[in-house]
């Protein structure tokens, strides 16, 4: 299957563009379509160029609060935010005024928010100086690396936040975004197990853990991981469709049909998807049928050559 061919079957769907180094595919359909470093299903992108910045609302949530709350948070946020305006773009004589770690991480986010990475990046660095315990500090750090293109640097900042929190799921997140981009994918699934243990309920967790286990070869796994996407996101067309492609290289093709027809129903226009549904279809000997779909998409597109050769 060529490049062009596997650009074609994943029309429409974001992918990872990274299908190997002289463009070549596995045998299998699996390996064709999914596997062995070709492009992926999107939900969550694994190009290291497109990590999200991923920045959760920990000041409005009372990160740095300790006991005081929530509200006083916000109110404190209020009560400083009068110079931001000014601070974020690093205008004014007021750098006096911030004294603790709190107030370095606050302008620090007050920068990240406005873009301002290289300033944010001094304060969140301050704010470890003042206090090497500012876990927050680290993850905002690792955050704005990873967005410039300093993946050890994140990688090393989002360790450093797991050392210091073996709880914080967005830092065990946000690192496996970084080692799938860079391959590590058996480290990058931990992590993500991890992520499931702390948050059992986030589809997309799974979503990423599923093309790690692609990754792998442990199709089982994957079938498990997409099943779980299902459970928890019946309209997720993506996880049918990688499940369905995964059923037709294990040759379970009867399952395969089941979840092929359930992403036409979802997504119609989706061509491929039809000729993925003929290939299980023949699979089972279930001409027919087969024959049925061809003729559909003939009428559809009297050009469509592949469709008068199957």
């Amino acid at each position: 299957m060529s490049w062009e061919n596997l650009a074609e079957i994943f029309d429409g769907i974001e992918v990872l563009q990274t299908y190997s180094e002289d463009g070549s595919a596995q045998n299998n359909r699996t390996g064709a379509v999914l596997g062995g470093g070709a492009a992926l299903a999107a939900g969550v992108a694994l190009g290291a160029a497109s990590l999200p910045l991923a920045v959760p609302l920990l000041v409005a949530s009372g990160v740095f609060a300790g006991a005081k709350g929530e509200e006083t948070v916000k109110n404190a946020a209020k009560g400083i935010g009068f110079l931001f305006g000014e601070v974020a773009r690093g205008i004014g004589g007021v750098l006096d005024v911030f004294k603790s770690d709190e107030d370095f991480c606050y302008r620090g986010v007050e920068r990240l928010q406005n873009g301002y990475y290289e300033e944010a990046i001094e304060d969140f660095t301050q704010a470890m100086t003042i206090n090497p315990k500012c876990i927050d500090a680290y993850f905002f750090r690792g955050c704005i690396r990873s967005d410039m293109g300093d993946y050890q640097g994140a990688i090393s900042d989002y360790t450093q936040t797991i050392q210091l929190d073996s709880d914080y799921t967005d830092a065990y997140r946000n690192r496996a975004h970084i080692l799938a981009a860079q391959g590590n994918y058996k480290r990058a699934a931990l992590d993500l197990t991890q992520c499931i243990s702390l948050d059992p309920n986030d589809a997309d967790i799974y979503f990423m853990r599923g093309k790690m286990c692609l990754e792998l070869n442990d199709y089982q796994s994957a079938v498990a991981d997409y099943t779980k996407v299902i459970e928890m996101n019946s309209g997720c067309v993506e996880a049918y469709f990688i499940r369905g492609c995964i059923y037709l290289d294990l040759e379970n093709y009867k399952k395969a049909v089941e979840d092929f027809i359930l992403v036409i129903k979802i997504n119609p226009e989706d061509i491929n998807t039809y000729f993925h549904l003929i290939d299980a279809y023949i699979g089972l000997g279930d001409y027919s049928n087969a024959v049925v779909y061809l003729n559909y998409l003939i009428q559809s597109n009297p050009k469509s050559t592949d469709a008068y050769f199957k």
